[in-house]
């Protein structure tokens, strides 16, 4: 019970193919971004307060 309370109280949100992360810091939620592989596909770091893109990491280098 703790965890789901913990869950939905996280301000941060990582996601990826479906999988989603959450995180109670920005550094945090950077960290999971980091975990995946470069070719592993587009990750997205949202803030779910206000559903804005915090970090996004593409495949592809620009």
């Amino acid at each position: 019970m703790t965890r789901l309370i913990a869950r939905l109280l996280a301000p941060f949100a990582v996601r990826c193919h479906g999988a989603t992360h959450y995180a109670h810091t920005r550094e945090d939620a950077i960290d999971w971004m980091r975990q995946y592989p470069a070719g592993f596909g587009p990750v997205l770091v949202i803030n779910r307060r206000t559903q804005s893109v915090v970090a996004i990491r593409t495949t592809k280098e620009l």
